[in-house]
């Protein structure tokens, strides 16, 4: 997560915003992804039946999908003035 962290703020996002901020909502980013990763988990397998592997790939889709949109509109985003 450290690597990831330090990679997006410096080369994917080029964020000027401080380490504080940044840090904390990767990390709330991040256990979001945490709960998203379980909940479609579950569901899929669960509760739809789907085999575990097809649910993984579509879990795996919408995490990276939702760890990208959240992490380019919050999470780098610099704070307004």
């Amino acid at each position: 997560a450290v690597v990831s962290y330090f990679a997006n703020h410096g080369f994917t996002f080029a964020s000027t915003q401080g380490h504080r901020t940044g840090v904390l909502r990767f990390a709330a980013m991040a256990a979001a992804a945490w709960f998203l990763t379980v909940g479609l988990m579950v569901l899929m397998v669960n509760w739809l039946g789907w085999n575990k592997w097809p649910a993984q790939f579509a879990t795996t889709g919408a995490c990276l999908l939702f760890n990208y949109l959240v992490a380019r509109s919050w999470v780098f985003r610099p704070d307004s003035a």
